[in-house]
């Protein structure tokens, strides 16, 4: 007992078809920070300019980037045996969770107020043209 054993770093490891699920997943969710980031600069630049929509289109980049940083590069070193990236996860590991619970927290809201603002475009649209519809009646029978 005086001479205790440290384990540190601990896992269960990968098999080849989880590695290969988890890469096949990470190449989608490299793919989806591209797609995402373009979306992001359409919803920017588009008249009128779409606030929900475009941070909608953020967090769910963040949402990509950080499940490729979490489950993506765990993946590689642990399968591949890669000490650098072992030490480079580990550094930014927790930061990237709490980032995570962020951006997992709040798309829920971004959603809601993205199809509140979609409703009041719906409203807002169908109430001028109810109006212009009685204005064109009331003119019309004014005749």
């Amino acid at each position: 007992f005086d001479k205790q054993i440290e384990e540190c770093g601990f896992y269960e490891g990968y098999t080849l078809r989880r590695f290969i699920i988890i890469s096949a997943a990470s190449t989608v969710s490299f793919f989806g920070i591209i797609a995402n980031c373009i979306l992001l600069l359409v919803f920017i630049r588009s008249k009128p300019n779409t606030l929900y929509s475009a941070v909608l289109a953020l967090l769910d980049a963040l949402l990509c980037m950080v499940y490729l940083l979490l489950f993506g590069v765990d993946a590689e070193f642990v399968f591949l045996r890669i000490k650098t990236l072992f030490i480079v996860y580990h550094t930014y590991m927790i930061p990237v969770f709490i980032l995570s619970r962020i951006v997992q927290f709040a798309m829920p809201y971004m959603l809601i107020l993205a199809t509140f603002e979609r409703l009041v475009w719906t409203a807002g649209r169908k109430t001028r043209c109810v109006k212009s519809v009685q204005i064109a009646h009331h003119l019309k029978c004014r005749r």
